[in-house]
């Protein structure tokens, strides 16, 4: 009895447990890196929500004075500095404006930088 190996179709095993080793070996390497890329992204957005809510507690300050200005604003319940701003971004907390004038920006969720 012959065989035609002309008419067989498909993969061996070997062909098979082969491409699955490249494929698990191509996860390892992918899969920790897309983990980095969603802390730098949460990173990059607060810096940038960070940057907008000090131009805001910039304006109110320079619209009420320092002293009126003061003091410490929780969004999305955010006072006066809610006249400055659309909504509240998700990734703050709260903002502090100090009587120095100093203004810190508190970020939620994240560890601060």
């Amino acid at each position: 009895m012959k065989i035609n190996r002309k008419k067989q179709k498909g993969f061996t095993l070997i062909e098979l447990v082969v491409v699955i080793g490249i494929l698990g070996i191509l996860a390892a390497i992918v899969v920790p890196k897309v983990g980095t890329f969603r802390e730098k992204a949460e990173a990059a957005a607060f810096e940038a929500d960070e940057r907008i809510m000090k131009s805001a507690a910039q304006m109110l300050i320079a619209e009420k004075g320092l002293d009126e200005a003061a003091g410490t604003y929780s969004g999305p319940e955010g006072g006066d500095l809610l006249e400055y701003i659309n909504e509240w971004p998700d990734t703050v907390q709260s903002v502090e404006i100090k009587t120095n004038g100093e203004i810190i920006v508190n970020p939620k969720g994240l560890s601060e930088n």
